[in-house]
């Protein structure tokens, strides 16, 4: 399972855990305060983003090598 922490500075702000739920895997985020709430959703997104990016440049790499 994937877990992760965020910090500023030396505080842990957001933690973020993998979690199976009846209809499958979600993310849990644990925010410490609640004024960071969009802060730490903005990074969360962000981060998303690049992992599909990279997961998107994986398959075309993947595809593109492939001969008919």
């Amino acid at each position: 399972m994937n877990n992760y922490k965020v910090y500023h500075g030396r505080q842990c702000i957001m933690t973020i855990s993998e979690v199976q739920t009846a209809t499958g895997n979600a993310l849990e985020f644990h925010i410490a305060e609640q004024a960071d709430e969009p802060l730490c959703f903005c990074i969360a997104a962000i981060l998303d983003y690049w992992a599909r990016l990279d997961l998107k440049a994986k398959n075309k790499a993947y595809y593109g090598k492939l001969a008919w």
